[in-house]
């Protein structure tokens, strides 16, 4: 796990950070009200990680940035 702080895009911190886990400080978003940039916590590998950085206050988002489904494999939803 690696903590930092920095303001940028979202689009560049799941580049940057490719098939890992982030959780970052909403600081700004698009027209649509979805988060676009924000204050990088933390990025690990593992979700658990993730999301045990974010206990300080404000508004956190947690996302992956790779395929969460390997190649080859698919799922279902059945309702």
């Amino acid at each position: 796990m690696s903590k930092v702080t920095t303001d940028e895009s979202v689009e560049r911190m799941l580049a940057d950070h490719e098939g890992e886990w982030i959780a970052f400080r909403v600081t700004g978003r698009d027209e649509y009200g979805q988060p676009a940039r924000g204050e990088l916590l933390v990025h690990s590998p593992s979700s658990a990680e993730a999301y045990e950085a974010i206990g300080s206050p404000g508004e956190i988002c947690v996302l992956h940035s790779g395929d969460l489904v390997p190649k080859g494999h698919g799922f279902v939803f059945a309702l």
